[in-house]
Order: structure tokens, then sequence, then C-alpha cells
């Protein structure tokens, strides 16, 4: 193995290593946000049902995105972008 090859072993061992860390932060910053997928918010007077929420921002609370409740009482399957400005209801 020459020194180009044991030097681009080696970043791709430390690639996979960060990625690893950083799955394991955002599933540690998801744990404490206070909202799961499947958790209703509102937003503007609007009831929305949260199918991703994104942790990476440096926002507090996180962004959201969810499916809007619509008239008939069914949810949605268009996914809204909430960004931070959102309400969990308690149920």
């Amino acid at each position: 193995m020459t020194d180009i090859e044991a030097l681009e072993a080696e970043v791709n061992r430390l690639r996979s290593e960060l990625r690893a860390a950083e799955d394991r932060l955002t599933e540690a910053k998801t744990a404490i946000c206070g909202v799961s997928i499947g958790d209703i918010v509102v937003r503007k007077g609007v009831q929305y049902r949260v199918c991703e929420i994104d942790v990476h921002w440096a926002h507090s609370p996180p962004w959201l995105k969810g499916n809007q409740k619509l008239k008939n009482g069914e949810w949605g399957t268009a996914e809204r972008n909430l960004y931070n400005e959102w309400k969990k209801v308690e149920l």
C-alpha cells in the first residue's frame, strides 16, 4: 500500500467516524427538543402533524415540517415548512 492509499484509507475511516458522531448528536438533540414525529403543533392557528424535525439549525425551538389538518378533520399529505414558529398542542 502506498502512502497515498494509506492516507485515503485513513481519511475514509475518519469520515465514517465523523458521520457516526454527527448521527449520534442529531439523535441526542432530537430526543431533548420537546417534540416528536406524529405530535400535533399549531402555527398561526392551524394544526399540523409533525413529519420531520430539523435540529441542525442553531434556532430554538427546532425547525419542523408538518401535514396540515384539513377541513374534514383528516391530515393532508403535503409537507409544510413550519420553521420555528410553532407551539406544541398538549393533549
